[in-house]
């Protein structure tokens, strides 16, 4: 089965210590029957300049937003990094084991 991701937001909440990365959006599946979601994985990669690679920064996961996602029913899922590393500038979001 193919999951895609859709409708992704990130935004910052709180200012400081206290600031924090939010990453909300949901996930659809094209399977005819409903299937395991697996955990999500988040990486924050710095930003890359010209003849550069991106480095990843900081990696974390979060469990399963939903024990199973099937064909029309789209999961939302939301994560957040407290104390983002201020250099990041780019986020890459996968399913675990993919």
């Amino acid at each position: 089965p193919r999951l895609a991701f859709q409708n992704i937001k990130t935004r910052f909440e709180g200012e400081g210590a206290d600031r924090a990365l939010i990453i909300e959006g949901t996930i659809l599946s094209d399977a005819s029957t409903p299937h395991n979601l697996p955990s999500l994985s988040f990486e924050i990669r710095s930003g890359a300049d010209e003849g550069s690679t991106r480095q990843s920064i900081f990696q974390w996961m979060i469990p399963p937003p939903a024990p199973t996602i099937d064909r029309g029913n789209p999961v939302p899922f939301r994560a957040r990094l407290a104390s983002p590393p201020r250099e990041g500038k780019d986020i890459v979001i996968r399913l675990a084991g993919a």
